[in-house]
């Protein structure tokens, strides 16, 4: 549209600080700002959805969803192969994180009983 920030600001009734901070991703507007710079840029509300950026999910790091398929063989409620097969993961890199989360248990000292073995 070829706008400045003091143009919007001035035809929207919303600060500049605030055009130039919702421009450049620092502020999420509130929804009166919102439809004060949609009116102000002549878009209808359809249009302007579009515009909206939309929240990429947050997933899990392999590396969790392995520690919790180790904590869960560990306890005897998962078979190896069938974590596995869950997670999409290479058996040897759920076997490894079985023996390291046994590991890392002993040291401790943890009460907890380490009823199942790391086999496949």
């Amino acid at each position: 549209m070829g706008w400045s920030q003091s143009r919007l600001a001035r035809a929207s009734g919303v600060s500049r600080t605030v055009v130039n901070e919702v421009e450049n991703g620092r502020r999420n507007p509130s929804l009166p700002t919102y439809d004060k710079l949609r009116r102000a840029l002549g878009l209808d509300l359809a249009s302007s959805l579009a515009l909206l950026p939309t929240a990429t999910p947050a997933f899990p790091s392999e590396q969790f969803l392995t520690t919790v398929a180790a904590i869960l063989i560990t306890a005897g409620r998962l078979e190896l192969a069938d974590a596995a097969a869950a997670l999409q993961a290479d058996a040897a890199a759920v076997r490894a994180a079985v023996i390291q989360l046994a590991d890392r248990s002993q040291r401790s000292g943890s009460p907890r009983s380490m009823t199942a073995s790391p086999s496949s």
